[in-house]
């Protein structure tokens, strides 16, 4: 028995044969390509122009209200970062002094938002704050 890889390699890639050159050329042409519908995105017109009627959840808080969130999480920020470079400089013993007054600096930063917390959720619950939430209940109880 004769086997196509007892032959000569330069016979088995380039064969002489035309049969075997007509298989090459099947390989050649390029394939079909399916044909896809590609959705579009919806023109900014087709969306709606925003008329002021649908204003978001939290367009019309206290100002007040959004001082104290924003002083919130920029001082959980602040305070997580600091006890995250004091930790690291302490462990790793690469200046254990700033590295202590980073950890203090961030636990003191860590006892004034839970404080402001607090007294910012009491507040909120007493009403101290206009929310739009009574002025939405007040107006469904007069329709």
């Amino acid at each position: 028995m004769s086997d196509r890889f007892d032959t000569d390699p330069d016979e088995v890639f380039e064969p002489d044969d035309e049969a075997s050159r007509a298989g090459e050329e099947r390989f050649d042409t390029e394939p079909s390509r399916p044909e896809v519908e590609i959705p579009e995105a919806p023109k900014p017109a087709e969306m709606g122009e925003p008329d002021g009627s649908d204003i978001s959840e939290f367009g019309d808080v206290d100002p007040e209200l959004q001082k104290l969130f924003w002083k919130l999480v920029f001082a959980i920020k602040f305070a997580l970062l600091a006890v995250t470079l004091g930790a690291l400089f302490v462990v790793f013993g690469e200046n254990p002094t700033i590295g202590g007054q980073l950890l203090a600096f961030g636990a003191v930063l860590s006892v004034y938002a839970v404080y402001r917390y607090r007294d910012g959720k009491a507040r909120l619950e007493a009403g101290e704050f206009d929310t739009g939430e009574e002025s939405a209940e007040t107006a469904g109880e007069q329709s």
